[in-house]
């Protein structure tokens, strides 16, 4: 079976129905409906932080989605390991040219380790490092 790593512009738009992905995400995830779902604690983690400074109304949306994602059996949501930031901490001193953040680059080692190639998301940083991004304009259908 096909497995696709959800990234945090991803989980943003699925909570979020004015986010400006929402349409995208909803779509790319019902295209890919048989997919395995993988993604990572640091990932929720900038998906809360995102949301935090939003009031008591959203944070406790925030907080019930992502206990809702973590129990969810279709997501396999991988823990933050310290080995997994070093090799991260790696490939961001590998890309000093790039912006790539620490979490994308977590992200993008867990990707290569477990042979994952499709993101749901549009962040072009996936792109540069070779995997196929699942929201955007090319993506929609």
């Amino acid at each position: 079976m096909n497995t696709v790593f959800a990234d945090s512009v991803y989980w943003i738009a699925r909570i979020n129905p004015e986010d400006q992905w929402h349409r995208e995400a909803v779509a790319a995830r019902q295209r890919h409906s048989e997919a395995d779902v993988v993604t990572t604690e640091d990932v929720l983690v900038e998906v809360l932080t995102y949301f935090g400074g939003l009031g008591p109304d959203v944070r406790q949306t925030t907080a019930r989605v992502t206990w809702t994602i973590l129990e969810d059996p279709a997501v396999d949501v991988i823990p933050h390991t310290s080995e997994t930031f070093m090799q991260g901490l790696k490939l961001y001193e590998a890309r000093l040219d790039k912006s790539y953040s620490m979490v994308d680059c977590m992200s993008m080692v867990i990707m290569r380790d477990r042979d994952i190639a499709e993101v749901l998301t549009n962040d072009d940083h996936f792109v540069q490092e070779g995997f196929t991004v699942l929201l955007g304009d090319d993506n929609v259908g």
